[in-house]
């Protein structure tokens, strides 16, 4: 009677665990996914001293594991100033972004590459590396960022490469669209 109890036990919990991954295994289905984010960061390279950022991107979820898309990020840069005050400079970042998620399951590690420019107040190019976290719908990340920053100095007629930032920024991130079970 014992021998069984466990064996119909451990055979309803086989059954309810395929059935789960079944589910899980068609999380992320194919089709849109979108992103909106926000991201910040204190000390962010050796010009600026804080920054932060609000974007959205748009693409394709090829399957459980692949998008592929477009986005735009507004930047903001502080600046401390000699005198003591605080300057702003704002950039408009628009990239293409791959990402993969490692697991199909409502907890997932990811990882996401962007490339893309820069132009507002400096331009220039964008890259950036982002390890995180997904969360259901919500994804939580730390974004290598590198910006190669070029200025126009005024009074000069000429544009110079002003440097090369390199920052960790915290990022959130709510996505909406692809269809789930």
């Amino acid at each position: 009677m014992g021998v069984s109890l466990l064996f119909a036990s451990v055979s309803v919990l086989a059954q309810s665990t395929d059935s789960q991954s079944d589910n899980s295994d068609k999380f992320l289905k194919r089709g849109y996914r979108g992103f909106v984010e926000a991201g910040i960061c204190d000390e962010a390279d050796e010009l600026f001293n804080s920054k932060f950022g609000f974007g959205t991107c748009h693409g394709f979820q090829f399957n459980p594991s692949i998008f592929v898309g477009g986005g735009l990020t507004i930047h903001g840069l502080g600046y401390d100033m000699e005198d003591g005050g605080t300057d702003f400079y704002t950039l408009f970042t628009p990239y293409a972004q791959f990402r993969t998620d490692f697991a199909a399951r409502r907890v997932s590690p990811f990882i996401e590459a962007r490339l893309g420019g820069s132009f507002g107040d400096l331009t220039g190019v964008y890259l950036a590396a982002v390890p995180g976290i997904r969360i259901n719908r919500f994804s939580l990340g730390a974004a290598l960022e590198i910006h190669d920053y070029n200025i126009e100095l005024e009074g000069l007629n000429e544009t110079i490469n002003l440097t090369t930032g390199v920052a960790i920024i915290f990022k959130a991130a709510f996505e909406f669209g692809g269809a789930r079970n």
